[in-house]
């Protein structure tokens, strides 16, 4: 290692001596040099403790911004976790609203579309009732009609059967008669069963024969028979009228519910 040569400036004996002899010199020179010193000490260290005071104040204000800072973002975060919940319970809501609306729209169609075919099925029944009215009304009529027809032949046909023939000289006395005013060598129409018939009045004119009344008695139970099985169409489909008519009341009532 290389040392430095001693100094050839050093202070000689005598000048250490008078230095010591006469210390007054020196020592307030000294003195004066170490008080600089020390308030320049003082002063840089209050300087710095001062410094280190308002870092400190600083550092504690910006910690407590950060800390309010912080709780803010957390008040924050917790805010839009609740909103975040209350937004996934909104639509959450909104799919069961939007499929109950949709499950109501489907019920509406087929409310809609049972009601239009239950308007049409009555209305064909409507129809149909109409008809088999008028077909009952005419039925009835010719039931009516045959009934009179059936009365006037069987009030043609009961006096011939119910009386006994005309009395022999009755007859004659007729025949006589009627020979005396129309000679029968005059006309020739006279030879006919009618001109016959007409020469004697006591006798009926007109004699029915024997499948007559039996002709008509199966017509006019022909016609009941027929009568009977239309009115009882006709009760079926009026009872099946007023259960649609029901079934109608309840879809209607239980659409406007």
């Amino acid at each position: 290692m290389y040392h430095h040569p001693p100094s050839t400036s050093a202070a000689s004996p005598m000048s250490l001596q008078e230095q010591a002899l006469s210390p007054s010199s020196n020592v307030p020179r000294r003195r004066g040099h170490h008080g600089i010193d020390t308030e320049n000490k003082h002063g840089t260290a209050h300087a710095y403790q001062q410094r280190i005071l308002e870092l400190e104040t600083l550092l504690q204000n910006e910690k407590k911004r950060s800390l309010d800072k912080m709780r803010l973002l957390l008040d924050e975060q917790d805010k839009s976790h609740d909103l975040q919940t209350r937004f996934s319970s909104l639509q959450t809501k909104i799919k069961t609203l939007e499929a109950t609306i949709s499950r109501h729209d489907t019920h509406t169609r087929d409310l809609q579309a049972s009601v239009a075919a239950a308007n049409a099925r009555q209305a064909s029944l409507v129809h149909e009732i109409s008809d088999k009215t008028k077909h009952v009304d005419k039925l009835t009529q010719d039931l009516a009609t045959a009934q009179k027809t059936n009365a006037l032949l069987l009030a043609n046909t009961q006096p011939a059967a119910s009386r006994p023939p005309p009395p022999l000289p009755t007859v004659a006395t007729s025949y006589t008669q009627v020979q005396s005013r129309n000679p029968p060598a005059t006309s020739t129409s006279s030879s006919s069963l009618g001109a016959l018939l007409g020469q004697f009045p006591a006798l009926p004119r007109r004699i029915p024969s024997e499948l007559g009344p039996s002709k008509d008695a199966a017509a006019v139970a022909m016609l009941q028979r027929r009568l009977a099985l239309v009115d009882k169409e006709y009760r079926h489909t009026h009872t099946k009228y007023i259960e649609l008519k029901e079934l109608c009341a309840r879809q209607c009532v239980r659409e406007a519910d």
